[in-house]
């Protein structure tokens, strides 16, 4: 939040008719930390003020109660930074109940998730492969 602050109050302080434009990014990196950086440019394409800065954030474990897969999928799927297929619609809609540590591994939520009867779950490089289990047997 700081930073925020610091970018807000550098951007008042600034003339913002003489700037091009801002540009930054956030960098996803082991789940736990958050890089980014930020970059103010003049129209002459110069750099003002530039920032790079790296927070921790606390992730805490989760417990999936009754909830879709697909809802459950696209927050862990975001937290590993992988992508999702789904291969039959049906499963989007399974109701699970799962206990999700953040200090497990992606390789260790999938064997964990493969143990579910109605479900077929791998993983192919940077992407979960999911369908129901009568089409991945």
């Amino acid at each position: 939040m700081k930073h925020l602050i610091f970018i807000f109050l550098a951007l008042t302080m600034l003339n913002l008719e003489a700037l091009d434009g801002i540009h930054g990014g956030v960098f996803f990196c082991d789940g736990q930390a958050h890089s980014y950086s930020v970059c103010l440019t003049n129209k002459a394409g110069d750099a003002i003020e530039q920032s790079t800065d790296t927070l921790t954030v606390m992730v805490e474990p989760r417990l999936y109660d009754n909830v879709p897969l697909e809802q459950m999928l696209a927050e862990l799927s975001a937290y590993y930074q992988v992508d999702v297929e789904y291969r039959t619609d049906d499963v989007r809609s399974l109701r699970l109940y799962y206990e999700w540590e953040p200090d497990y591994s992606l390789d260790m939520v999938v064997d964990m998730l493969s143990h579910f009867e109605s479900l077929s779950i791998s993983r192919e490089g940077n992407k979960l492969i999911v369908e129901s289990a009568q089409e991945g047997k």
